[in-house]
């Protein structure tokens, strides 16, 4: 974890009652909180980025769409000048 302050939840003298229960519950299991600093910690770092994550796939399906829609215009406009290509397009229209 990257929050100084969780590795020290089991050994804290005053709990709020939401703590005390969390407290409670985790007792149940056999675990160590270690400290690792946020640069440090790439899996949570990645698991607090999800959200960033949805919005970055939004602008690369953008990006993508406008990418295709460029290539698309670019083909017609050197289809336009190439009458033997102009040819082939009359004969499958």
């Amino acid at each position: 974890m990257d929050n100084t302050a969780v590795s020290h939840f089991m050994t804290q003298p005053k709990l709020t009652s939401r703590q005390a229960r969390w407290q409670e519950l985790l007792l149940e299991f056999h675990f160590v909180l270690e400290y690792r600093a946020g640069s440090s910690n790439h899996v949570a770092d990645a698991l607090s980025r999800v959200a960033d994550l949805a919005s970055l796939r939004s602008v690369a399906a953008l990006s993508s769409s406008a990418v295709a829609i460029s290539i698309r215009d670019r083909a017609r406009e050197l289809l336009s000048k190439d009458s033997a290509a102009q040819g082939l397009v009359h004969l499958v229209e």
